[in-house]
């Protein structure tokens, strides 16, 4: 128990630090994008920027790799044609379309083979062999890592990294075809490796090793084994690794009859899987709580399984991605208004059945009045009459438990149009950063950027919507200091100029946030542009009150040269 607990605060302690890092390496990219020109470096770079996007927005990373193929192709580059064609690959493996993502891999192999470039060939092969696996075909996952092998070991001097991946894989295909000797020799030839070089795949190696001591039924090493899958990939920051240990531990406290530790680190592995936006994990891991609260506590069972349900729908819904990544940025907005408009039939309709089950109830009401009258003459029917009362009740109490539950689907449906917004608005912005950097023209420029600004104001917005409590109200003097860091940071004024926000807390309606956000978007944009010049420093004061019911005061000012 004192190990457990001592794993249990070790995951606590560590976990806060891991999304941190992992947005600094896409912020730096971005960075490093506007400043490139179109060369082979920008290929190289909107190739790293497409995978670092494929576990959260994998429509991103589409876009992405088709921009970096269509300039690969122009530039007759072939291998960043080919890590393009990988890219977009990625794209569809995430959005569960395996097989247009295995034949993007085949483009990508077909032109490695032309360029001779034999270790990107094992690395296909590998991630070919990835995909079966997903699929659960072992067998063909099995041969084409047998492929892989055999180019590898043609190699002069391969890279070490690569051979522990590829012996864990192996082990991986024969321990899910019960060939566990076969397995095991493979882990024992991985495990070595990487724990030498420390590589990312130590962490997979841990949990498959775990799997195989459950399948000898030794739990005690199975345990060992998974604690120290846990410990690495938070040293690893690697969220899908956490959840895949979480999960196989909460299993195996289930089996050996500990169910509060099983409840914790099921509820470890939700975390996880929403923290790396791992809406596969996400739909499994309330599967699996809906299952351990099933029969103990049944609300929160139909809770989880509520939510398992929402994250299959949004799992499943992939088609309508890929069909979006063909249309342009306004039919995506049109999209989501179609989208928001069915949530409000749904709730038109729900008010419907709340109508006619207060009818039902009147009309109960009613006939027990009229039973009671006549309880003396006609108790026999009053018997039945009761019974007939009882399971009507009993239906009305099932139908407010799915009401309860409606309830819970459409506010995650609203936060999720209000985070595909700010998404497709983040697009938006990177899209104008990008064409920016191609424009000479220093008023062209400053034009762009005005617009990228305006764009990522309502970006904000969006992003404090979803992930308010109140989803149709903004608290203002919060939404005004994203929004003032953003633009002195968009114009590399961060030291120079300060932006003083004395106010109390002011809650706005969407329709009324989204004007105020742009005026005070366009005063901030024309005081850092015009009221500070030749390097002078200074400051801007904003406030915003409620005068009353339908009148607020919005005041800007700075003690610029206009003062």
């Amino acid at each position: 128990m004192r190990k457990y607990i001592l794993l249990v605060f070790f995951i606590f302690h560590s976990v806060f630090t891991l999304q941190a890092q992992s947005i600094s390496l896409k912020d730096s990219l971005l960075q490093l994008l506007k400043r490139l020109p179109n060369d082979t470096n920008r290929v190289k770079v909107l190739n790293d920027l497409g995978f670092e996007y494929r576990h959260t927005n994998p429509d991103s990373t589409y876009i992405l790799g088709q921009q970096a193929l269509e300039l690969a192709q122009k530039l007759k580059y072939l291998e960043g044609e080919s890590r393009a064609f990988s890219t977009k690959a990625a794209a569809f493996k995430f959005l569960g379309d395996y097989a247009k993502s295995l034949k993007l891999y085949n483009q990508a192999f077909e032109l490695n083979t032309k360029l001779g470039d034999i270790y990107r060939k094992t690395v296909i092969l590998n991630n070919k062999a990835d995909l079966f696996m997903l699929q659960g075909d072992w067998p063909k996952a099995l041969k084409t890592m047998k492929e892989c092998f055999a180019i590898y070991n043609t190699l002069p001097n391969p890279p070490a990294d690569s051979k522990p991946v590829y012996f864990s894989n192996m082990g991986e295909c024969f321990l899910n075809l019960n060939q566990l000797d076969s397995a095991k020799f493979y882990f024992n030839q991985a495990l070595p490796l990487a724990e030498a070089t420390k590589e990312s795949i130590l962490t997979t190696i841990y949990y498959l090793l775990g799997d195989m001591a459950i399948a000898k039924n030794n739990r005690k090493q199975a345990y060992t084994f998974y604690k120290k899958s846990i410990s690495n990939a938070i040293t690893e920051n690697r969220f899908s690794d956490l959840y895949e240990s979480s999960i196989r531990m909460a299993k195996l406290f289930q089996k050996t009859n500990t169910p509060d530790s099983a409840l914790y680190f099921a509820k470890q592995a939700l975390a996880f899987a929403q923290k790396g936006a791992n809406l596969g994990g996400i739909m499994k891991s309330n599967e699996y709580l809906s299952e351990l609260f099933k029969g103990k506590n049944d609300t929160e069972a139909l809770k989880y399984y509520t939510i398992a349900v929402t994250a299959k729908d949004s799992l499943y819904s992939q088609d309508k991605v890929r069909q979006l990544l063909s249309i342009n940025f306004e039919e995506k907005e049109q999209a989501q208004q179609i989208e928001a408009e069915n949530i409000l039939n749904k709730n038109k309709i729900r008010l419907s059945i709340l109508i006619v089950l207060i009818t039902i109830m009147a009309a109960i009401a009613v006939i027990l009045y009229k039973n009671n009258q006549q309880k003396q003459k006609a108790n026999k029917v009053l018997k039945d009459k009761n019974n007939e009362i009882e399971e009507t009740v009993a239906q009305l109490k099932a139908t407010q438990v799915s009401l309860t539950a409606k309830n819970a689907e459409n506010e995650l449906l609203l936060k999720e149009i209000h985070h595909r917004v700010k998404n497709n608005l983040e697009v938006v912005s990177s899209l104008l950063t990008l064409q920016s950097a191609k424009i000479n023209d220093p008023e062209v420029q400053d034009a762009m950027l005005a617009s990228q600004n305006r764009v990522q104001s309502m970006g904000i917005l969006h992003q404090n919507l979803y992930q308010s409590e109140h989803l149709g109200f903004i608290e203002m003097k919060n939404y005004f200091r994203n929004l003032s860091e953003n633009i002195l940071d968009s114009y590399n004024e961060t030291e120079r100029i300060k932006v003083d926000i004395d106010m109390k807390e002011v809650e706005l309606d969407v329709d009324t946030a989204v004007p105020v956000g742009l005026i005070v978007n366009e005063l901030l944009t024309n005081s850092l542009k015009y009221a500070f010049p030749n390097g002078k420093k200074g400051s801007i004061k904003l406030s915003l009150e409620n005068l009353d019911k339908n009148n607020l005061s919005l005041k800007i000012s700075d003690n610029g040269i206009g003062k």
